[in-house]
């Protein structure tokens, strides 16, 4: 009996702590899901500026014509071939480099992201399996108990016990 006795000790306190690890672990990612949102947010948000960014420098580069009436001469391009255009230009470059280290930087943020979220993912299903079966080894050293004092019972050992079975963990 004293077996029996340590066995679903052991097998409570194993289960408790699994309930502690799936908390945890639903706690992560739940987080790692929120990481995910902002993640597509920035990534939506760079993907607009840098769309804006090419709209405008395709419109006001001169590489985009509304109609032959209004562009009666020669066009240049990328602004006027003089020290400021070509000063324009670098500051466009230099502008357009950033917006596309920002998306990429996002785009690999977000595939981050969502490389933790399923980890975590996996990890909490291996919890909840894990939990499982801790259960079922808890509710084995149950009966294992109330066959002993069924079996202490009958045998005239004992004579005003009451045996309750305890509704098994419900874990959500």
């Amino acid at each position: 009996v004293k077996l029996d006795v340590g066995a679903y000790q052991a097998a409570v306190a194993t289960s408790a702590a699994d309930q502690s690890v799936l908390v945890s672990l639903n706690q992560e990612l739940t987080a790692a899901a929120s990481a995910v949102s902002d993640a597509q947010d920035k990534l939506a948000a760079a993907r607009s500026t840098l769309r804006r960014f090419a709209v405008d420098e395709y419109v006001s580069s001169g590489l985009y014509v509304s109609s032959s009436l209004t562009n009666v001469g020669s066009h240049t391009p990328f602004g006027p071939q003089n020290a400021n255009g070509v000063a324009a230009q670098q500051y466009e470059s230099v502008a357009a480099d950033d917006l596309l280290s920002m998306y990429q930087a996002a785009i690999t943020h977000l595939a981050a992201s969502q490389s933790h979220r399923d980890a975590a993912t996996k990890a909490l299903a291996q919890a909840n399996a894990t939990l499982t079966s801790d259960t079922a080894t808890e509710n084995h050293a149950l009966d294992r108990l109330v066959n002993d004092v069924t079996t202490l019972q009958t045998a005239g050992a004992c004579t005003t016990v009451q045996i309750t079975t305890p509704t098994p963990a419900v874990c959500r």
